[in-house]
């Protein structure tokens, strides 16, 4: 007897795709404390993140494939949390100073040294990262990219990642590109929106707008139309928030 799903109805998974490990500069606890949080986790779905470095996944799942840790059914992924050579010029105070961030989610049947070899690969102040990816707190602190430049376009060139990456920008979070100055740099802010997948908030306003959800004028009408959404961000764009 064939059995089938198909009017079960909508199935809903909780998924963290920002999980640094203890191989981020200025993590708190230790690796086994870290791997009893992961089991203890009420994710499906778990980002394993880090900046500039995909060490902490390598390692998780180098002990995943030993039978030294059971996740379960729980599916993990390699993220990497970029820094752009871009500063933020906040359009609520005259304060610059923080560094636009963005993350990489990639798939996780590339093979971990290929990612690794394409970050070691990056240049930061003249001169390629190399054995610096060592150095959790140089990752952390000094280095910054080319968001464009750098990866985004790198990435998509090249065979073993086309087509297998996905692009976070936080938006209303640390280093998100919501406090672009909307009046003197919008083509900047809405660059960055169009090249990302998805975007990081939890306000719900955020999160219906980039789901091309107008807000409503004050006859109860739509503010904006489908064609003004599709000029500013081409597709919709979903948030998430993760744990960090």
């Amino acid at each position: 007897k064939t059995t089938t799903n198909r009017n079960r109805g909508s199935s809903w998974n909780r998924w963290d795709l920002h999980v640094h490990t203890p191989f981020s500069h200025g993590f708190k606890g230790s690796w086994d404390q870290f791997e009893e949080q992961l089991k203890d986790a009420d994710c499906e779905v778990i980002g394993i993140n880090d900046y500039f470095s995909v060490e902490g996944f390598k390692k998780l799942k180098a002990r995943i494939e030993a039978d030294e840790l059971d996740l379960g059914s729980r599916l993990i992924l390699p993220v990497v949390e970029f820094r752009m050579r871009d500063v933020l010029k906040n359009r609520h105070v005259t304060r610059v100073g923080t560094n636009i961030n963005f993350h990489i989610i990639f798939d996780n049947s590339i093979e971990i040294e290929k990612i690794e070899t394409f970050i070691k690969s990056l240049t930061v102040d003249g001169s390629q990262i190399a054995d610096r990816y060592a150095n959790a707190e140089f990752l952390k602190e000094t280095a910054k990219v080319s968001f464009e430049e750098d990866i985004v376009k790198k990435l998509e060139s090249n065979p073993d990642f086309q087509d297998r990456f996905i692009i976070w920008l936080p938006y209303d979070e640390y280093g998100g590109i919501g406090d672009i100055d909307p009046i003197t740099d919008d083509w900047i802010k809405r660059g960055f929106i169009k090249r990302a997948h998805v975007l990081g908030s939890s306000n719900i306003d955020q999160i219906d707008f980039f789901l091309w959800k107008s807000p409503l004028d004050e006859h109860g009408k739509p503010k904006f139309t489908q064609k003004q959404f599709e000029d500013w961000f081409r597709i919709k764009k979903p948030c998430l928030k993760g744990s960090d």
